[in-house]
Parts: structure tokens; C-alpha cells; sequence
């Protein structure tokens, strides 16, 4: 209905994301659309700026984001900047903060430069990125309100980076690569779909920080209850129709089960989900909706669930790292797009590839399994975090040097004027 709106045609190709019936192509093509409309117009042609192609000089890295606060991307990228190597790189982060928490603190002091640009045009701020010679600038938003894609197309820096904010491609000819790993983007399986250049981190393409206030792994509830109570806490819109009815059937198939949602939904949400367990006949008191609460509170509704049930094309990611850190394990089912697979690289890299479904099928029988067996699942619980202490989501360090080492090898290959190895 408005084209000419960056803003709302972005929101249309994010909304995409959600639908279980749009193939990938017809995503890839509403991305490029908006590219085409919007950022690639502004991209000049050459760049202008001479560069210092010192390959081991101190290399400014410039991080844009309107989310350097709580919130579910931070608990990703606070890490990675509270980790990197100040004496071989020089960290910039362009923030659009309009209302700075005590995270935004922790963000501004593992900065070399923090620079407010909520008062920026996107021209104004490309403009300033340039000015400042930064060498890799990396977008950490996407198609996410606040996005400043619209400055990344006045390509500003020499090296674009987009990374974890957005589950999919810009569209945008300005952003050279895509940062992810070779299970959320197996080689050969979706690089069709993306504009960017995708460079594979080893390992995983994240590492996770779990918030301090996380109370401690309970015994499992079932023990003590008597039956299973499995658990979403996804964003209500990735809970479609037919993940509504993967989730009825588990219910179906484990009596007396419950379920969990996390949510402030409307009328409509609730006549909807009613409206599909009855087509399974399950009871819809066997639901319970509860209200978003404050983080800690959040985290300590992990404590009622034994078993999470993931979204699915959309998954999770924040919530499934979440949940494993509370001792809860997750269901998943993995496509064939980033979108549909980035969640289960935290359960790749916990060895619990048993989790990840590749049908709607086998979603049903992995959940119905492990509901059986309480034992098992009480000794899983247990383990969980320890486990996850020990694994490389949570080695910050080692992630940080990876990174880094890639940002290196960017670099140097732009430099050359080669292309690094995906």
C-alpha cells in the first residue's frame, strides 16, 4: 500500500519470515525488492575513500545498533565487545539509544569510542562513519525497527558486515557478508538466498551470555506433579496454525500434559488456539497464557517446564538458549533457511542433535519420547548447564578471537582485492 516507505517495506520482508507457507525464494525476492527500491539507488559507485591496506595495522570496527540496552540481541553481542583485543582493534559503537539501562553502561565502557547517533539522518551518520575511517563497519539489526541499512547503502566503510540482529539477507548490494555458521547455513543449501557473501564462523556463529540474576536449575517439575508441563515463551507471532497443531498433537499424545505460553494475547489469539485444540480434542484449560514479566521472573517460569516446544519456521534463539540455561531442554524442528536452523546451533554445539527434528513427525515423537522417560529427563536437567558452562556458547573469549581472526582475514582479502574463503 506504500512502497515508497523504507520503513514499511521492510517490515513487510521481516513479516515474511513467519509465514510457513512463503517458499525461501519468494523472501529472497521481497528483500531484493526492497534493496532495489530503497538502499541501492544511494550506493556510490566506486567508494570513495583511499585506504591505509596496511594488512596488520589497528583495524577500527564499527558497530551500529539501536539496541546497545536489555534486550534479546545484547545478550549475544555484550560478550563479544567485553571481549575483543583493543591493542589490534579499535571499537566503535554507533548507538541509537533513547533510553539507556544499566546494560547500556556495560556496552559504553567495553567501547574505545561510543558515539550517540539517534540524532543522525541516515546520510548524516554515513557521513560520519566515513569521516572516522572505519575499516569493517557491522550491522547488527537488519530489518529490525531501527534499522540503519539506509546509511550501510551509502556504503560508508569499505568492509560491511551484517550479523545475528536479522535472521535473513538485506537484499542490499552496500553489504559484502553475512556472518554465520555451517550448520544455521549449510554449505551449498542457502547461499542462493542471500545477496551477502556468507562467512562461516567455526563452531557456532554466537556465543551467549546468561543474565546474572538466572536462578539455579530446579529438579524436574514432573517429579513432583505428576505430569508434564511443556513450555513456549516465543514471540506469540511465530506461533502459527500449523505449529499450533504439532503442539496439540504432542499434548494429544501425553495425557494430562499442560502447556505453557508466554504472552499477552488478544481475544483472537485465544478463540485461535482454542480453536485448533479442539480440532485435536484436547481440553483448552490444558493451556495457560501468562503475562510478560520482568527478566528474573521470566527466567524463573523455566522452573514449571520440563520440556520447551520451539516455533517453527521462525525459531527461537534468545528463549532456546535461555531455557537450556535453565535446565530445560528444547524441541526444535530445522528447515532448509537460516531462519528454520539458527537455534539449532546451540544444541549442535550441547551434543543434543537428538532435539532437532526434521519433520513435524519427528518433532511429535522427540517430545513424546522424553516425556515418557522422567528419569532421563531429570538426569538431562541436572546436567544442562554445567554443560553448557563448558561448551564454546559460552566462551566469549574464544568466539572474540574467531571473530576477529575472520575480521583479519576480510581485510586483508579486500586489501588484495581477493575474496576470503566462505
Amino acid at each position: 500500500l506504500a512502497p515508497s516507505d523504507a520503513l514499511l517495506h521492510a517490515n513487510l520482508a521481516h513479516a515474511l519470515n513467519y509465514m510457513p507457507h512463503v517458499d525461501a525464494q519468494s523472501v529472497f525476492e521481497e528483500h531484493l525488492r526492497w534493496a532495489a527500491r530503497h538502499a541501492d539507488p544511494l550506493t556510490p559507485v566506486p567508494p570513495k575513500r583511499a585506504l591505509d591496506r596496511a594488512p596488520d595495522r589497528r583495524l577500527k570496527i564499527g558497530y551500529v545498533s539501536p539496541y546497545f540496552r536489555q534486550h534479546a540481541i545484547s545478550v549475544f553481542t555484550e560478550p563479544v565487545l567485553a571481549a575483543h583485543d583493543h591493542q589490534h582493534f579499535e571499537i566503535l559503537c554507533y548507538s541509537d539509544l533513547k533510553h539507556p539501562d544499566a546494560v547500556s553502561q556495560r556496552f559504553r565502557a567495553a567501547a574505545d569510542r561510543w558515539i550517540d547517533t539517534a540524532a543522525d539522518s541516515d546520510a548524516q551518520l554515513a557521513e560520519r562513519i566515513a569521516a572516522e575511517g572505519v575499516d569493517i563497519l557491522v550491522d547488527l539489526t537488519g530489518h529490525l525497527e531501527g534499522s540503519r541499512l539506509l546509511a550501510f547503502a551509502r556504503k560508508p566503510a569499505p568492509i560491511q558486515v551484517t550479523y545475528i540482529g536479522y535472521q535473513n539477507t538485506t537484499g542490499m548490494r552496500a553489504m559484502d557478508y553475512r556472518l554465520t555458521d555451517d550448520f544455521a547455513d549449510p554449505p551449498g543449501m542457502t547461499d542462493r538466498y542471500y545477496s551477502e557473501r556468507l562467512v562461516r564462523l567455526p563452531r557456532a556463529f554466537f556465543c551467549y551470555q546468561p543474565a546474572s540474576e538466572a536462578p539455579p536449575v530446579n529438579r524436574l517439575p514432573a517429579l513432583d506433579r505428576g505430569r508434564i508441563t511443556f513450555g513456549s515463551f516465543n514471540k506469540l507471532a511465530k506461533v502459527t496454525g500449523e505449529v499450533l497443531s504439532t503442539w496439540a498433537q504432542v499434548l494429544a499424545a501425553v495425557p494430562d500434559s499442560r502447556l505453557l505460553i508466554l504472552a499477552d494475547p488478544s481475544a483472537a489469539a485465544h478463540e485461535r488456539v482454542q480453536a485448533v485444540l479442539a480440532a485435536h480434542r484436547v481440553a483448552g484449560q490444558r493451556v495457560e497464557f501468562v503475562a510478560k514479566r520482568p527478566r528474573r521472573e521470566y527466567l524463573e517460569l523455566h522452573q514449571q517446564v520440563d520440556i520447551a516446544l520451539d516455533a517453527f519456521p521462525f525459531n527461537g534463539h534468545t528463549t532456546l538458549c535461555e531455557a537450556l540455561w535453565m535446565g530445560v531442554p528444547v524441541v526444535m524442528l530445522a528447515g532448509q533457511t537460516y531462519v528454520s536452523r539458527f537455534g539449532g546451533s546451540a544444541l549442535r554445539n550441547l551434543n543434543l542433535e537428538a532435539w532437532i527434528a526434521a519433520s513435524t513427525d519427528e518433532y511429535v515423537r522427540t517430545a513424546v519420547d522424553w516425556a515418557g522417560d522422567l528419569e532421563r529427563l531429570q538426569s538431562l536437567r541436572g546436567g544442562l548447564r554445567p554443560r553448557m558452562l563448558a561448551s564454546p556458547l559460552l566462551d566469549a573469549v574464544g568466539f572474540t578471537r574467531n571473530l576477529e581472526a575472520v575480521y583479519r582475514q576480510l581485510w586483508t582479502s579486500h586489501c588484495a582485492g581477493s575474496s576470503p574463503l566462505a
